[in-house]
């Protein structure tokens, strides 16, 4: 073997002292915490022998889980929990009412930043026991010594006496004020303050959100375990607004503009002309006179559109960009609405045009608008355009823990012949094969996902989205998020469905965004179906499960559906703070697919009984969209093997989605993506920027991150579905290769590295129709072929016998030179440097014959053995390049 050049891997004469180091102590069988995770939301600690679970804040212990709090710090912002682990119930500091405690209470009104006691300054605002000073639309009393409470009407700590001027137990006078008796210990102020020893006794300064004469509370507009701010000093930081399209920070007050139909300084009263209907206003339509508009007709062509009604009459506004001068709307003065650029919203989307006193956002240049999304137009010439068309009929999303598969027509997915589903799959594992059962039968990985989509309810008539003509297919702005678009009506429907990688296990997210891009108002309800199969598979190398034995339940406490059958759990968890749900067997009385098709609510119910095919749905509020107005809706679906697990994948689903609508998720999901990419090239037009950023996004979802067996790291082939996502050496070579030119070391070291801990070997010598026969003829490390997901060696076998790949070797060691050339990082060489010597490098050289080629092998061409093997000139080619390296 030729010596290492410096520059990659470390030199022959270099010596690698490795020095074992024993642990102290027994072989911790009796760890009382081990294989104890506390649900990923908490650190075991053994105490008198047993495990104990110390819970994240937001989640409390049960037994040996961390189940999340009922209420959190941050569900009361001027307040705190009155049971968190059993209730969500909010106690609100004084002067503040509301389920979030983030209303102001009768009394008080709302100076911007916080609520204080409504009125002037009188004589006897404050008592005898205070200062008053105006503050806003409302007055503070600054208390004297000994008072506290905000209009002074109480002791303060420390004190006690008809009169607030007495010490109480553990305080002793200092001049004219109580402080703290004794002297300043380590925990005085415990951690959270700094101990000043004063006269007599001591007094805490309080770090910045605590207070307390010990530093023991939050002090206001601090919440959490940690007093974390609750407000930032914006008056909109918490929204105050009810139900409003934006807060506005005025000075220090925030200004709500209402949605259509509501009105009120926080938009919580109905408007003139709607009516509560629960929660939400609706159009009241025997007293709006704006119902059907009348302003198009009275002033016609006059941009006089707009309908309000005032004091039970319709009055005709002036349309946006216009205003009215005397009896005549005229367009606005021009107004920049474009600095700063708002258009970061939709992808590719940025290009910031004035149109009539607002704007409109353009795609970026080389790009064209297809069914409203940013797109490269075909730009080769009209007959290859016209020709153009889908390689294949599908989109695929992954996580490195399960894949999500979209079919875009009715033919059948090429799943097997046992399965015959067109709309969706959730595969529970990143490749095709685990590996082998007991019986040398493959054990693959099974799709439990039978069929999924989103519904409508307009205008009191229901109809389910699948089978609708897509406008648009496509990546979310090149990122692993499959995204289509329909026309329903006057409305424009946004659907999303991905594998998010915020969840480390296999799951599923599916959104809906309607929008009204008609000229008149709709009553809009999104539905969502779930009818996933974890029932009975036939054996091992099955992949589809029936639907027997399946149960669903809602846990109240958790505010998810639960699906549990043979096959393992799955947690429906709604996007929403308030929804409808039911589940049932499917075609039954309950079944979210009748209840929508005749226009009904969903009734909240389950069906936790044993059965066939049971099926989940939700339903959000009904809304009315006004023009132009979008609406938000969405699931996410967790998936866990064990049925009596399922804690865990609510956990994991509550940690990361917790108090996020759809609109939210979907932008967190956008910002983990872009937070992984890295800079593109320089100079690439748009249409080469998008193929680019596509070709990044693919490859990272073809990557294993399951972190049992020693799945972790592999590199598929290919993507669900087929019979190609599986991991090839040749083939995650060349994505190493891919992911170190694009700046991503991190998946190209876990490549590399599932490589050297995968278990291969098994083709030094083999048996084929009963005669020994010689593969590698020496140990080695890279697989011959491919691996399975458990990562131990596989190779293709026809009646010529095994696929032996020598080119592999030779590959390995180019992709591993160009990692350690570009990242730096010699620390693979170091921690695997014998095997990388022995059984990769060394055995290459090995197999070099006297012509100077590699020794005759089944190569890229997979012409498998029994004397089809040749001296390929691809192999010897792999060769020089990887021993190039050394």
């Amino acid at each position: 073997m030729k010596k290492m050049k410096s520059r990659s891997l470390l030199p022959w004469f270099f010596v690698l002292a490795l020095l074992p180091i024993a642990a102290c102590g027994g072989d911790g069988d009796g760890d009382a915490c081990k294989g104890v995770s506390c649900s990923g939301q908490g650190t075991c600690i053994e105490v008198d022998g047993d495990p104990v679970c110390q819970c994240n804040i937001g989640f409390h212990a049960d037994g040996i889980e961390c189940k999340p709090d009922a209420c959190r710090p941050f569900d009361c912002v001027f307040g705190y929990c009155k049971d968190p682990a059993n209730s969500p119930e909010c106690v609100c500091n004084e002067g503040y009412v509301g389920d979030s405690c983030n209303q102001c209470d009768e009394g008080y009104v709302l100076d911007g930043v916080r609520c204080v006691l409504a009125g002037g300054c009188e004589a006897d605002s404050c008592g005898n026991h205070g200062t008053c000073r105006e503050d806003g639309p409302g007055f503070v009393c600054d208390c004297h010594q000994g008072w506290a409470g905000n209009k002074c009407d109480r002791c303060a700590e420390g004190y006690v006496g008809d009169n607030c001027d007495q010490c109480d137990e553990g305080y002793v006078l200092d001049g004219t004020k109580c402080v703290l008796a004794g002297n300043c210990e380590a925990d005085s102020c415990g951690n959270n303050g700094t101990c000043r020893e004063e006269g007599p006794g001591f007094v805490c300064d309080c770090d910045k959100g605590w207070a307390g004469n010990r530093c023991d509370r939050c002090a206001e507009g601090y919440v959490g375990d940690d007093c974390q701010p609750a407000v930032t000093g914006d008056p909109c930081d918490p929204d105050p607004c009810i139900n409003a399209t934006k807060c506005e920070a005025v000075g220090d007050e925030a200004v709500c503009t209402c949605m259509e139909g509501y009105a009120g300084k926080l938009c919580n009263e109905c408007d003139e002309g709607y009516k509560p209907d629960g929660d939400n206003c609706v159009v009241d339509i025997e007293n709006n006179p704006c119902v059907p508009n009348p302003c198009p007709d009275r002033h016609p062509g006059g941009n006089r559109d707009k309908c309000k009604v005032q004091e039970g009459q319709a009055v005709c506004q002036c349309n946006d960009g216009y205003h009215l001068d005397g009896d005549t709307c005229v367009e606005d003065e021009v107004v920049d609405r474009c600095t700063p650029n708002p258009c970061d919203v939709e992808p590719d989307r940025n290009v910031c045009k004035n149109v009539g006193g607002s704007f409109e956002c353009e795609c970026n240049p080389g790009l064209a608008d297809q069914a409203g999304v940013c797109v490269a137009p075909c730009d080769f010439n009209d007959t290859a355009c016209t020709k153009a068309h889908n390689s294949f009929p599908w989109i695929v999303s992954a996580n490195g823990h399960g894949s999500v598969v979209l079919n875009l027509d009715d033919r059948a997915l090429p799943l097997g012949p046992d399965r015959s589903n067109y709309r969706y799959a959730l595969n529970v594992h990143p490749y095709q094969t685990w590996g082998l059962n007991g019986e040398g039968k493959d054990v693959n990985t099974r799709d439990v996902l039978w069929d999924t989509y989103m519904g409508l309810r307009v205008d009191g008539v229901g109809e389910w989205l699948y089978g609708k003509v897509r406008e648009y297919v496509g990546y979310y702005g090149q990122d692993g998020i499959p995204f289509w678009v329909n026309t329903i009506g006057d409305l424009r429907v946004e659907n999303f469905v991905y594998a998010p990688w915020q969840l480390s296990r296999p799951s599923l997210v599916m959104l809906a965004k309607v929008t009204n891009n008609g000229t008149q108002p709709h009553a809009v309800s999104i539905y969502s179906l779930h009818n996933y199969h974890i029932g009975y598979t036939q054996n091992d190398s099955h992949r589809f499960p029936d639907a027997a034995d399946e149960s669903i339940f809602y846990d109240g406490d958790s505010k998810v559906l639960i699906e549990q059958g043979p096959g393992g759990a799955l947690v429906y968890y709604p996007l929403a703070k308030d929804f409808r749900y039911t589940a049932d067997q499917g075609g039954g009385e309950a079944d979210p697919y009748s209840l929508l098709n005749s226009g009904q609510d969903l009734g909240n119910q389950s069906m936790n009984i044993k059965g066939q095919d049971r099926v989940a749905g939700f339903q959000a509020p009904e809304v009315t969209l006004q023009p132009g107005e979008s609406t938000w809706f969405g699931v996410v679906t967790a998936f866990e093997p064990n049925k009596d697990a399922y804690h865990g994948a609510v956990n994991d689903v509550a940690s990361q989605y917790s108090h996020r609508n759809a609109a939210q998720a979907l932008q967190e999901a956008r910002d983990e993506w872009e937070a992984w990419r890295k800079p593109a090239p320089a100079n690439l037009t748009a249409a080469e920027l998008q193929v680019y950023r596509t070709s990044e996004a693919v490859l990272r979802m073809g990557q294993a991150w399951e972190t049992t067996d020693r799945s972790k790291g592999q590199i598929l082939a290919s993507l669900p579905p087929g019979m190609w996502s599986i991991s090839w050496v040749r083939d995650m070579a060349y994505a190493v290769v891919g992911l170190v030119r694009s700046g991503h070391f991190t998946e190209a070291k876990a490549a590399l590295e599932f490589q050297l801990l995968a278990e291969s070997g098994n083709y030094v010598t083999f048996e084929h129709n009963g005669v020994q026969q010689t593969g590698v003829g020496h140990d080695y490390q890279i697989s011959v072929c491919r691996y399975y997901g458990n990562g131990k060696e596989e190779s293709d076998w026809n009646w010529d016998g095994p696929n032996v790949e020598f080119d592999g070797f030779g590959l390995f060691l180019w992709s591993l030179g160009e990692y350690v050339e570009a990242s730096g990082d010699v620390s693979i060489i170091q921690d695997y440097w014998d095997t990388i010597k022995d059984n990769i490098a060394d055995v290459l050289v090995k197999l070099i014959m006297e012509n100077g080629m590699i020794a005759a092998d089944s190569s890229i061409w997979e012409l498998h053995w029994n004397g089809q093997q040749k001296q390929y000139t691809y192999t010897s080619i792999t060769a020089a390049k990887g021993l190039c390296e050394a």
